[in-house]
């Protein structure tokens, strides 16, 4: 009776999928759904328990139809495309390559209904700007105007200039202001006056509805969706050693080192001129990112082209003797921390910016971490292969979760409180 049940119940599966199948073909997504599922149907199951668990879907240990990925999660695709995304990148370790399997566009962002919001990333080099939900900004320019920077070493120099920069963001992204949730991230330990003379723009010449700023790091933390961890910020003008444990930033314990993208491009144009090479800016900046790498034994490998990115490991090639490597600043910052939380710090190192995107960064950073960690720990390092958008996805991240809104500032509270709210919220 039980073996005659189980073929029963096996061949009501067996028509329940090709049902599905045959729905799906018949889809004008179809040619999306074969090569996302393609990627899908290599989930092992326990991975891909976690992915049905994490969507809220069921899952029954003993259904053959559970582990028959190929067909059931396809259409998926169509109602949790971020977050399958994202599990295939955090979970699976797969890269962002798997958006070229789901064929997503900017234009197939998540549907955040009000809670929509636009995302700024003031960097010293680069202004990143884009919308939540997308996996990366749709703009980018220089940190200047008129020739001006803007920001240096991570710091407002030119509010006017800002302003010029804040209004172009919104023009490239051909939005209205008055609408969306305004999401800023900017370098670790901005002064509050600065945050809120940028608030008092955005709120009283831009009138945005909410705002959050947040630190590049906290940013950081939100992309590994984890709550403790060392998060490593390399810039084009500055690097962040900064620890956060149970979602709480360790300000006293915060690092930063003064060498960054741009000294490696003065560097290697001061190199190249005594090799008689004389090259415009833009060519000096596309030979450090076509040529450059980090060696993982650098004694036994230098050349030009490790010797540039080495400077982030050993600053005293550059005759920066004041300066520590990044794997010393990650210890000084852990060792500033509580002896209960350092175990967990080691554990959960994350690399994100664009300046750390040197092939071979990760590898030896963990190198370099093993040989300075205490017995007791097992030093981790993790970074998404372009951490040039881990900043972005981070500040997306958190529009997707429900405790992130009571952190945000709205205009009425600004427009009660503006000397005392940055106090009460905004402190990563």
């Amino acid at each position: 009776m039980v073996l005659v049940s189980r073929h029963c119940r096996m061949a009501e599966e067996r028509q329940a999928r090709r049902k599905l199948w045959v729905e799906t073909q018949r889809s004008k997504e179809f040619p999306q759904y074969r090569q996302g599922g393609n990627v899908l149907n290599g989930l092992d199951a326990p991975k891909t328990k976690e992915l049905m668990l994490n969507l809220a879907l069921p899952w029954n240990e003993s259904a053959p139809v559970t582990v028959d990925r190929m067909t059931w999660l396809m259409p998926m695709l169509a109602d949790y495309p971020i977050e399958i995304l994202r599990f295939l990148r955090d979970i699976c370790n797969m890269t962002e390559t798997t958006e070229d399997f789901f064929g997503l566009g900017y234009n197939q962002r998540a549907d955040l209904g009000d809670n929509q919001a636009v995302i700024i990333d003031l960097g010293s080099s680069k202004i990143k700007c884009g919308w939540a939900g997308d996996p990366a900004p749709t703009e980018s320019f220089a940190s200047e105007v008129d020739g001006r920077p803007i920001i240096d070493r991570g710091v407002v120099k030119d509010f006017d200039g800002l302003e010029t920069i804040l209004r172009k963001c919104f023009k490239l992204l051909n939005t209205d202001p008055t609408k969306y949730l305004v999401i800023i991230a900017m370098a670790p330990k901005t002064p509050k006056t600065h945050k809120d003379k940028i608030a008092g723009f955005l709120f009283d010449k831009l009138h945005i509805p909410s705002l959050f700023i947040c630190s590049t790091s906290y940013a950081g933390l939100c992309w590994t969706e984890k709550m403790s961890g060392l998060i490593v910020t390399v810039g084009s003008g500055i690097c962040h050693a900064v620890p956060f444990y149970s979602g709480v930033l360790i300000h006293h314990a915060i690092q930063r080192l003064d060498v960054a993208g741009q000294d490696i491009d003065e560097f290697l144009d001061s190199e190249l001129k005594a090799l008689g090479k004389n090259l415009s800016k833009k060519q000096v900046e596309e030979y450090k990112m076509n040529h450059g790498y980090i060696a993982l034994d650098y004694p036994k490998e230098a050349s030009l082209e490790t010797k540039i990115a080495e400077v982030l490991f050993s600053p005293h090639i550059m005759n920066k003797t004041e300066s520590v490597g990044i794997a010393e600043l990650v210890k000084r910052s852990i060792n500033q921390c509580e002896l209960d939380t350092r175990k967990d710090l080691w554990e959960n190192v994350v690399v994100v910016g664009g300046g750390s995107m040197f092939p071979g960064f990760l590898e030896r950073l963990h190198k370099e971490l093993k040989e300075l960690c205490p017995d007791n720990a097992s030093p981790s390092v993790v970074g998404q292969p372009n951490r040039y958008t881990s900043i972005h996805q981070g500040c997306s991240n958190m529009t997707f979760w429900d405790e992130f809104y009571p952190m945000i500032v709205s205009a009425d509270e600004w427009a009660d409180s503006a000397e005392e709210i940055f106090n009460e919220k905004c402190l990563n």
